[in-house]
């Protein structure tokens, strides 16, 4: 029963030390792509081209 419990504190904490880099990560890509997302509707029947 106590190994369990072990198991189970180690998987949190290797949890809360891995979670923030990993959504860092994600959040950057995320953030350095939206510039380029007003790029992808260009051509698409419907599509406004602005000047």
């Amino acid at each position: 029963m106590t190994e369990q419990v072990f198991s189970v504190d180690a998987i949190l904490e290797a949890v809360r030390n891995r979670v923030r880099p990993i959504l860092m990560t994600k959040l950057t890509a995320i953030l350095g792509m939206l510039p380029l997302a007003p790029g992808l509707c260009r051509g698409l029947p419907g599509a406004q081209d602005k000047p």
